[in-house]
């Protein structure tokens, strides 16, 4: 008796005639149908020249793991917002109140201290040689 080739058991007339059966009905099915792309199928998985493999790496699937990705993006993300938290309080923060800002008066003219002395400070490094 012959053993069924996945559990090795033995196997039962009836299952191989019903196995026998059906694969003669998927040949007959499938016996007119030829694959023709062998060569297409030959110049994608084997490219040759430059080009070719350049186009095939062009097409090659990517697998991203999604945890690392996450991680670095949250990491990203902390990093920008506590850099901006610490780089706010060394500034001044233009839409604080006005008690603490203190205005000057030039020419004409009335500014924020704060702005035209960087104002001035930028103008000073520009026309420094």
């Amino acid at each position: 008796m012959n053993r069924h080739p996945i559990t090795a058991e033995p196997e039962h007339p009836e299952e191989r005639e019903a196995r026998d059966r059906l694969k003669a009905a998927l040949e007959e099915e499938l016996g007119r149908i030829r694959f023709t792309g062998h060569a297409q199928v030959i110049r994608r998985t084997h490219p040759r020249g430059w080009l070719r493999r350049l186009e095939a790496i062009w097409n090659m699937e990517l697998e991203l793991p999604v945890i690392p990705l996450a991680a670095l993006a949250v990491v990203l993300a902390g990093t920008l917002f506590f850099g901006r938290i610490r780089g706010a309080s060394t500034t001044v923060d233009p839409l604080a109140p006005d008690s603490e800002r203190v205005l000057v008066y030039e020419g004409n003219n009335v500014y924020w201290k704060d702005d035209y002395e960087r104002a001035v400070a930028s103008i000073e490094t520009e026309n420094s040689p």
